[in-house]
């Protein structure tokens, strides 16, 4: 649940719609429980991905910024993330 508060808090220092927290939201809930991610990064790049799924682009540096983590973590995460769910 605090997971959950702290990556709506990060969307919306971004400036994203509750569209891409929702899908921010699903994302890191189907593959945080796989212990393969550090819980930030995990989080930036859902939100990363998200985001660009839904056309609303930021920049890795920027997501990273917000959340504490390098863009090479958002980058890295979310090629995992990709390879998980896709």
């Amino acid at each position: 649940m605090e997971d959950i508060m702290k990556l709506r808090n990060d969307c919306e220092k971004l400036q994203l719609s509750i569209k891409v927290y929702d899908k921010a939201a699903l994302t890191y809930t189907k593959v945080s429980w796989k212990n393969i991610f550090s819980k930030n990064g995990l989080m930036a790049a859902s939100i990363y991905l998200a985001a660009t799924l839904l056309n609303e682009r930021r920049s890795q540096r920027e997501v990273g910024d917000i959340c504490g983590v390098s863009e090479v973590t958002v980058r890295n995460h979310a090629k995992k993330i990709r390879k998980e769910l896709f």
